[in-house]
């Protein structure tokens, strides 16, 4: 019987390691995902800033799914009774990658933390976490596609400066393009990972709500509800008193009839913007409340920054089609590269630039 399990014992752990390296083979490093920095790209910087952001967001995904791998294969030998261990091992380590892929996330969560205060607590740091990166990354897009533009717009101004020839210019506009479609599959690809976490936070929030709260969790809920009313109307009243002050103050001074409408209009019109500002800070901490106390993880926030990236992908990617036609061309090239036509259909106008030229890394192209 000791035998079998040596065997056993032996037989897992050689094919749980052989899934793992199977799975592994998902990871990369940043150079085969980027390419090594030749010398010869402007905007590796930014390439390799978008890159990192990316890896925070793939990285997470394959492990969940390692973690699941690793579980699923010894459930499929448990399961075998031993009997083909390596095929039942592949089989449970599909079946666990999937888990750890789909869903993963809130299993392992509940799995260390069974308090939900603390396990609702820790998702929403994770989630404001996410949105942190989500941003971070759009940025770094947005920083890397205008780079690209502006050495585009170099390689017309070194035409027109007669420091290349046409052919030169030409061989140095497809090979911006070259590096602009590397950019644009990491840019898609982050874009998928966000989504499919943004689906980890969904399915959380759901598992998250459907446990209930503890009485003490209730009565903390009503303690945090009167102390806000209470706050609420504290802020209120501050705020009109500093008007009826400001009002006084007004009365006081020597103005014209004139004078004095303008600066009582500007007052009333500070005090509805100021009033606005203070009743929209009170809905969003009611809102957090309402939110905390149906255990809910406010993912559209989530969903809206993802769109917004997404958009901005596909932006670049039409403006990036748009400049590959140019290129192959003969009249639209020429009309760029003298400026008698655009070769930057409005990305740059809509991304906004971002860095002033001599930000730029010094690179001979």
């Amino acid at each position: 019987m000791l035998r079998i399990g040596l065997r056993m014992g032996r037989k897992f752990a050689a094919t749980v390691a052989s899934v793992s390296l199977l799975l592994s083979g998902c990871a990369v490093t940043q150079t085969q995902r980027i390419g090594s920095d030749d010398g010869t790209d402007a905007c590796r910087a930014y390439v390799v800033a978008l890159d990192s952001t990316g890896n925070y967001f793939a990285e997470d995904m394959v492990g969940g799914a390692l973690a699941g791998a690793a579980a699923g294969a010894l459930i499929g030998i448990l399961a075998s009774g031993g009997k083909d261990a390596a095929k039942a091992a592949l089989i449970g380590a599909a079946a666990g990658a999937a888990a750890g892929a789909a869903g993963g996330y809130i299993k392992a969560k509940m799995d260390q933390e069974k308090d939900k205060q603390v396990l609702y607590n820790n998702v929403m740091s994770d989630y404001d976490r996410e949105l942190g990166k989500i941003d971070e990354a759009d940025l770094a897009f947005k920083k890397l596609v205008d780079c690209r533009n502006r050495t585009l717009q170099q390689v017309s101004s070194d035409y027109k400066g007669k420091v290349i020839t046409r052919d030169e210019a030409k061989l140095r506009w497809k090979h911006i393009l070259d590096q602009k479609a590397n950019d644009l599959k990491i840019a898609e690809a982050m874009g998928k990972h966000m989504t499919e976490r943004v689906g980890e936070f969904e399915a959380a929030s759901t598992k998250i709500s459907e446990s209930p709260w503890d009485d003490k969790a209730e009565a903390r809920f009503q303690a945090e509800q009167a102390q806000l009313k209470a706050t609420q109307a504290q802020e209120a009243a501050a705020l009109q008193k500093s008007y009826q002050e400001q009002q006084a103050a007004l009365a006081k001074q020597k103005l014209q009839k004139a004078e004095r409408a303008k600066a009582q209009k500007e007052l009333q019109a500070k005090l509805a913007e100021d009033k606005a500002a203070q009743d929209s800070k009170h809905q969003e901490e009611l809102t957090r409340i309402a939110q905390k106390k149906a255990g809910k993880i406010p993912t559209s926030t989530a969903q809206t920054h993802v769109q917004s990236y997404n958009a901005n992908v596909t932006t670049a990617s039409k403006d990036y089609k748009s400049q590959v036609a140019t290129a192959d061309n003969p009249d639209g090239f020429d009309g760029a590269l003298s400026g008698k036509s655009s070769m930057l259909p409005d990305a740059v106008i809509r991304l906004g630039r971002l860095d002033d030229v001599g930000q730029m890394r010094s690179r001979a192209l």
